[in-house]
């Protein structure tokens, strides 16, 4: 018997791919959330993926309050994640800074790396920035929302959920775009 010619062998790989296609399709492929997450009782699915929960997480602030993130709820958050010695980060804290001033109702924290809290306060003060710093000593935070690098931004709706992750610095101006429907 002879083998079949190439045109018939194409042919029944093309059927083989496209009927492997629409399985793919029909059955749908799973989030990257579910690789990166975890489930929380009492809360859900939490992950550092847009569209999951926010991962919650408790530190000490700057000013040596503690802070616990679901606390925050009910508010829009900004939760940027940087470094004194980040030049972008450098750049964007004026737009975090008039975002603070101009929407009281956003609620801005930054989430220091790893730097000491003389260090940071002398930072802030000398740049007049005035919002909340949660402190991450040991990276653990960090860790927890997978970062890549900093300047780090996620976006979180009232109810704690990740709207938007920006990577790198950021504006003012596209922050208000993401959080126009919380906006007075």
């Amino acid at each position: 018997m002879k083998p079949p010619s190439i045109g018939v062998r194409r042919a029944l790989a093309s059927i083989c791919v496209g009927a492997a296609v629409l399985i793919v399709i029909a059955a749908g492929l799973p989030s990257r959330a579910a690789y990166t997450g975890q489930f929380i009782a009492g809360e859900g699915f939490a992950a550092p993926e847009i569209g999951a929960s926010a991962p919650d997480f408790s530190t000490m602030r700057l000013s040596g309050e503690p802070f616990v993130l679901s606390q925050t709820r009910g508010t829009p958050i900004i939760l940027n994640f940087w470094a004194t010695w980040c030049v972008p980060c450098e750049i964007e804290m004026p737009e975090l800074q008039a975002l603070h001033v101009a929407h009281p109702s956003i609620r801005v924290i930054g989430v220091n790396l790893s730097e000491s809290p003389a260090v940071i306060a002398d930072w802030m003060a000398r740049g007049g920035f005035t919002f909340d710093i949660a402190l991450d000593p040991a990276g653990q935070i960090a860790s927890l929302y997978a970062l890549r690098g900093q300047p780090t931004t996620f976006i979180l709706s009232p109810s704690g959920v990740i709207l938007e992750i920006l990577y790198g610095a950021t504006t003012r101006a596209a922050l208000e775009d993401i959080l126009a429907p919380y906006l007075g």
